[in-house]
């Protein structure tokens, strides 16, 4: 997970706009969250869906770390939290911690009509993280 506050530089910047022009997205098929990898990983555009968080993602951002873990060929998608200059950056980071797993399953290229949940997973109106699944 990465947020507004340890994005690359701060902010909501992605370094491949292409459905977004900033980082963002509510996870659904249409409206997919931003996540970030390292694009010989997977291609800017393409799609996953993330069964432990019932949302889809799309690839519009570089991450370093990501770039370093793909050498040496292990996977890592870092899928932004929704968050902006407002947000808590403790809580933000903090709920990064909780919602970040060090394996999970992701399908990539998926079709549309997986099951989504709709609650954010962090509620920017009042800095909350919402409780993991």
């Amino acid at each position: 997970m990465y947020g507004y506050p340890d994005n690359s530089p701060p902010g909501n910047g992605i370094q491949f706009p292409g459905l977004h022009k900033a980082a963002g997205g509510t996870g659904t098929y249409d409206d997919p969250l931003t996540f970030a990898t390292d694009p010989t990983e997977e291609k800017p555009g393409t799609r996953i869906y993330i069964p432990a968080y019932l949302k889809y993602a799309i690839m519009e951002d570089g991450c370093v770390a990501c770039e370093s873990d793909w050498k040496s060929m292990k996977w890592h998608f870092d899928i932004w939290l929704p968050s902006n200059a407002s947000t808590d950056s403790a809580k933000v980071q903090n709920c990064e911690g909780q919602w970040s797993f060090s394996k999970s399953t992701v399908e990539i290229n998926p079709p549309p009509g997986r099951v989504v949940d709709s609650k954010q997973l962090y509620d920017v109106s009042t800095n909350t993280c919402s409780s993991t699944p």
